[in-house]
């Protein structure tokens, strides 16, 4: 028993010094071109079809976090907080900003060096956002709309890019697809209404709608 017990030990303290060695964290930034489709669902068969789209302008940035398996693989996160933009097209004075913390998590490939300390990197994963902040901007007042969106959303995301070998770190670029995957309107949000004759009613204003949020980001950062 006390052998067994110091090969458990042994192998979790190799486990946790082999991680640490393949922990590396940076600071990142990234612009990002952010863009939405809204659908509405269909009375007759229940279908959802696209009622409107949306675009503009994002800026993210915070913590990366490598955790090499190998020198070509490993997994990738963070945290990064994530300003984004989205402005109707049919309604220019309607705009939605939205903060959010976003947690990223993917499978990350990096090739041997090809150059100088070059190498190419790919990733697949998803990540998560944290709705922190929305407010609408209609005819230039805002109006806190917290309440209309998921606390939680996610989205796929896909990316390559390249990385330099620096003697005091690494420099990475890139571009990254994300992709929603779930909607961000609170479908079940419930209101109260005044109806005419003075009663009062309580109504689902999104039920029959859904969004989904998207966005391309150039990556850039460093790793320590």
């Amino acid at each position: 028993m006390k052998l067994l017990r110091r090969i458990a030990v042994a192998c979790i303290v190799g486990t946790f010094v082999y991680a640490q060695q393949g922990v590396q964290l940076g600071l990142g930034i990234s612009p990002a071109i952010t863009f939405s489709r809204t659908m509405q669902k269909d009375t007759t068969d229940g279908s959802f079809v696209e009622a409107y789209k949306a675009n503009g302008f994002g800026f993210k940035g915070g913590l990366l976090l490598n955790l090499g398996i190998t020198d070509n693989y490993g997994f990738f996160s963070g945290i990064q907080l994530f300003l984004r933009n989205f402005k109707n097209k049919d309604s220019v004075n309607t705009q939605l900003s939205m903060l959010t913390v976003e947690i990223p998590l993917s499978f990350r490939l990096r090739t041997n060096e090809i150059g100088s300390g070059l190498h190419i990197t790919g990733q697949f994963g998803a990540s998560a956002d944290i709705n922190v902040d929305a407010r609408h901007k209609v005819g230039g007042k805002k109006i806190q709309v917290d309440k209309y969106y998921d606390i939680v959303s996610f989205t796929f995301l896909v990316g390559a890019g390249v990385e330099f070998d620096l003697e005091f770190g690494r420099i990475l670029a890139g571009i990254s697809y994300h992709l929603g995957i779930t909607d961000f309107i609170r479908q079940n949000y419930e209101e109260t209404i005044t109806l005419p004759n003075g009663q009062t009613q309580k109504v689902k204003p999104f039920e029959n709608i859904k969004t989904i949020p998207s966005h391309i980001a150039l990556d850039l950062g460093f790793f320590f």
